[in-house]
């Protein structure tokens, strides 16, 4: 789960994502010391990231505000990560799919602390990037 406040309100939102692949929004019609959350949006932003292998996806969202711009980065099952935007003034549309990364090296960066700490490279539009990843 994660607490954002998406639709930008002052108020923390919660997205929580599904073993079904899908996402629900969560919108806080509270305050800011008592939070209500008494509506759930289930398939937020038409997302569902099932996979081909079991019926499952597995679903982990992490929103990014991006200059201004939320960006919706989820992982699934297969170790893909999806990522979307038109998400800013559109909650009860459908995101825009604007690719997926794979994680295609692993390096160990701390020789002896455990599989935890690792960079990965992905490659996005033919550039790679490097990300310390937390297992």
């Amino acid at each position: 789960p994660q607490l954002v406040d998406l639709n930008r309100d002052g108020l923390l939102d919660l997205i929580i994502g599904e073993q079904s692949g899908t996402i629900n929004y969560c919108e806080n019609s509270g305050t800011l010391n008592n939070a209500t959350f008494d509506t759930i949006i289930e398939y937020f932003g038409g997302i569902d990231i099932e996979s081909n292998i079991i019926s499952s996806g597995f679903s982990t969202p992490k929103f990014y505000d991006n200059n201004g711009n939320y960006e919706l980065y989820t992982g699934s099952f297969t170790g893909q990560t999806y990522v979307f935007d038109n998400i800013d003034n559109n909650l009860f549309g459908t995101f825009d799919s604007l690719t997926f990364l794979n994680f295609n090296e692993e390096y160990d960066i701390f020789p002896g602390h455990g599989p935890s700490d690792k960079v990965k490279t992905i490659k996005e539009n033919n550039e790679f990037i490097k990300m310390l990843i937390d297992d």
